[in-house]
């Protein structure tokens, strides 16, 4: 087999007996607390392999899409395994009546929340009914059907799972994306090198707009130094790729005002609706800032207020996390010693 530079393969290895895959998990969920959805989810973790085998269905629930306010998900949780005698069978010791439990952990690496519930095994299906509360989560919600032990063997035996809360049988994840995934640095616009006039040789960069429908990032390719910094797509955390992040999080606080500014002041034609470009812009500044698109436009009216134009900046560059960026470039430079070359 040949391997390619980007190829990984992730896989568990246990020290005793278990079933991969084998817990069938069937989801409904609702939106609850907010603007009522006509969308529900309802999905299994599973589809029908070959030889009888399960394959992952990769459900998912992506929820910014539906664009509605929110306070807490409505989740019921269905467990089943096919054969639960057999399962007990190949990870129980042998002659030992050890109950067992369907678990469910609830995982959101954004915010480290975490939490799990259970309930009996059974005759190898159980349900169990929880909610997801808005304040404890974001971005990617993780769903992880398992089967434990209730209690601890009273006799311990290689190769056989030995305490309390072992897991002996997992089943596929099942993902709630709560939050729209973050665009990487220059991604969701065009970005163009192009030399810039004398009269702003200096200048970093332009914004353009080109015919309500797209967007332009105009780079100054007078400083040549800059352009394998910020076209670089590395995911490795070095002193170049943390000087891009910065140096896009600034840029992209700036950006996002200007477009917000444009939208704001669009007025559509008598019977028309508000393009679909600076739609997305309110939709998403009102996602992500949680503030009411209306509340946007106002700021950029002829009777507003500088200042609360620059709160909302001051709110853009919270979102892009401009102070820690800059603050990662600094800690990344080598200090020099005092006297030294």
């Amino acid at each position: 087999m040949n391997w390619k530079r980007d190829s990984s393969e992730l896989r568990a290895i246990w020290p005793y007996s278990i079933k991969e895959n084998a817990v069938k998990l069937d989801v409904e969920a609702r939106l609850d607390g907010g603007t009522a959805s006509l969308e529900d989810f309802h999905r299994m973790n599973w589809s029908p392999g070959t030889d009888a085998g399960l394959v992952d269905a990769k459900a998912v629930w992506d929820i910014y899409l539906l664009d509605v306010s929110w306070t807490e998900v409505i989740v019921r949780c269905s467990f089943v395994v096919d054969d639960p005698a057999g399962l007990k069978n190949d990870v129980l010791p042998h002659g030992q009546d050890i109950p067992l439990l369907f678990s469910l952990l609830l995982r959101c690496d954004s915010t480290r929340w975490r939490r799990a519930v259970t309930c009996p095994f059974g005759s190898g299906s159980g349900s169990v009914d929880f909610s997801l509360s808005r304040a404890d989560i974001a971005g990617d919600v993780e769903l992880q059907p398992l089967v434990v032990l209730a209690a601890s063997p009273t006799t311990a035996i290689a190769g056989q799972a030995s305490r309390k809360v072992a897991k002996v049988a997992t089943g596929f994840p099942v993902y709630l994306h709560v939050d729209e995934p973050p665009e990487g640095p220059g991604r969701g616009i065009e970005v163009k090198w192009q030399r810039f006039e004398d009269n702003i040789a200096n200048a970093l960069y332009s914004l353009e707009i080109i015919d309500e429908q797209k967007v332009r990032l105009l780079l100054n390719n007078r400083h040549p130094a800059l352009q394998p910094v910020m076209d670089s797509r590395s995911k490795v955390r070095n002193e170049k790729t943390l000087l891009r992040d910065s140096l896009f999080s600034f840029i992209a606080g700036d950006v996002w005002l200007h477009l917000a500014d444009a939208a704001a002041n669009s007025v559509p034609e008598e019977g028309e609706e508000l393009p679909d470009l600076y739609d997305k812009i309110l939709r998403a500044l009102s996602r992500r800032l949680e503030m009411d698109r209306e509340d946007i436009k106002l700021l950029f009216g002829s009777d507003s207020d500088t200042l609360e134009r620059a709160k909302l900046h001051t709110q853009l560059q919270n979102y892009l996390s401009v102070a820690e960026k800059t603050e990662d470039v600094v800690l990344a430079i080598p200090a020099k010693v005092a006297g030294g070359d």
